[in-house]
């Protein structure tokens, strides 16, 4: 388990970067790792991987060292290239607010600054997945509503999916992303 995601960036560096054949451009680390909403046991260390290369004769060489870090709680990093980082933005918008929101560069150069996401993208997907929420939590209420304790877990597990949303609307509204998950719900309650 890992305690301070701090402790473990240099040898992660160096892993990642043994492994890479020159092809290694970046290590960001993301999410509650950088926050202080971190929970040893509980929050995954994110990373994203930026190659100038993610093709399959590249990917295989980080099979191994994936594998070692996942078993130690990092989750599996997104490998991406710096085209693709430009290319997704208006897919993900979400995920991309996600990473810039809480990230800190580790390696090599930061991809993640310099740009903002596309309001009308953030907005569309934002829309996408409290729907997809709404249609989910109806079906687990019907299978759930007779255990409660089940029905509380689906709560918390909705809760955290509604979070980027939440970061989505407060940027929508042109409001600062609250840095707790207790203040961001706040914030949001107040916008109603």
């Amino acid at each position: 388990m890992i305690r301070n995601p701090n402790d473990i960036v240099e040898k992660l560096v160096t892993d990642f970067s043994s492994v890479a054949g020159g092809h290694l451009l970046g290590v960001i680390l993301y999410g509650s790792a950088v926050s202080h909403e971190y929970r040893p046991g509980k929050s995954e260390v994110n990373i994203l991987v930026v190659l100038d290369d993610t093709s399959a004769d590249v990917l295989i060489a980080f099979a191994s060292v994936q594998t070692r870090w996942m078993h130690r709680g990092v989750a599996a990093p997104l490998y991406l290239t710096p085209a693709a980082i430009v290319s997704l933005r208006d897919v993900f918008p979400m995920e991309f607010l996600e990473m810039q929101h809480d990230y800190r560069v580790l390696y090599g150069d930061d991809f993640l600054s310099g740009w903002q996401l596309d309001r009308n993208d953030l907005r569309l997907q934002s829309k996408r997945e409290l729907a997809g929420l709404a249609l989910h939590l109806r079906l687990e209420f019907v299978r759930t509503c007779r255990h409660p304790r089940h029905l509380n877990n689906v709560l918390a597990l909705s809760l955290q999916q509604l979070l980027p949303v939440c970061k989505a609307i407060m940027v929508l509204y042109e409001r600062k992303i609250p840095s707790s998950t207790a203040e961001l719900v706040a914030a949001v309650e107040d916008l109603s």
